[in-house]
């Protein structure tokens, strides 16, 4: 008798350290179980509540600066909560890029406020159209935009020699020379401005015009006498300089 009551209380204890190991694994998964959906929950929550606007201008051409090599994006809040500026991941043509920030319009990303995200690239921008995208608790805003440049073409015409850094006129044989501009990739029916910066050397014929359907315009400059002048076409996102030096050009006698 005695030997059964031992195997009894041998088997009872350890059925109930059994039971109480399985209680103990039942209510760690039933708290872990909770806290995923309390995060699930708020996960949801916060994408519910969030939303983003990139508020640029592509047209403006000032998303890349091709001097910095940065690009700027302007990204609104436009949901019903607050945001942490480190929750944004910034994407540019599908690849994540690091971005510094700042609110623009206050100390913290409220609803209505404005995120300057700047990214430094490790490379100059190609020539073209990009998209940039921001993302935050699941939601994302894009933003297209086109990497564009005018440019100078040098001057063929016989009394002018250029070296790459400045076209010699010689007055003696130029009365008026055409110059062209192009842009990159083309630009059709672009308005555009020339003007110079010494009139005295140089002057201009018109100082407006259109590109045509391979993205160019031409103007005519005027050697009016000696020395330097810079001849500048503008745009409006994105201008080039060309140095011209006119030699020879007669003096009117007092």
């Amino acid at each position: 008798m005695a030997r059964n009551s031992v195997v009894h209380l041998v088997l009872f204890i350890a059925v109930v350290s059994v039971s109480a190991i399985a209680v103990g694994l039942l209510v760690t998964q039933a708290g872990l179980y909770s806290q995923a959906l309390e995060g699930e929950s708020e996960r949801e929550q916060a994408t519910l509540e969030t939303d983003l606007s990139i508020i640029n201008d592509p047209e403006a051409g000032t998303t890349y600066d091709a001097d910095t090599e940065t690009v700027t994006l302007y990204v609104k809040n436009v949901g019903s909560r607050t945001l942490e500026p480190g929750d944004l991941d910034v994407l540019l043509d599908g690849k994540y890029v690091t971005a510094s920030s700042a609110v623009v319009d206050g100390d913290e990303w409220r609803p209505g406020s404005v995120l300057e995200v700047t990214t430094d690239l490790e490379e100059p921008l190609e020539r073209g159209t990009h998209r940039a995208m921001v993302t935050a608790h699941g939601v994302s805003a894009t933003l297209e935009f086109t990497h564009r440049v005018v440019f100078w073409l040098e001057p063929d015409a016989d009394g002018v020699s250029c070296d790459g850094e400045r076209c010699v006129i010689d007055a003696d044989e130029v009365d008026s020379l055409p110059v062209t501009m192009g842009t990159d990739p083309t630009q059709e029916d672009t308005p555009v401005a020339y003007a110079v910066n010494d009139t005295s050397v140089l002057t201009l014929e018109s100082d407006t015009g259109v590109t045509d359907d391979n993205g160019r315009n031409e103007t005519v400059v005027v050697p009016e006498g000696n020395g330097e002048a810079s001849l500048v076409v503008d745009a409006g996102w994105d201008r080039d300089d060309l140095l011209l030096e006119v030699t020879n050009a007669s003096e009117d006698e007092e």
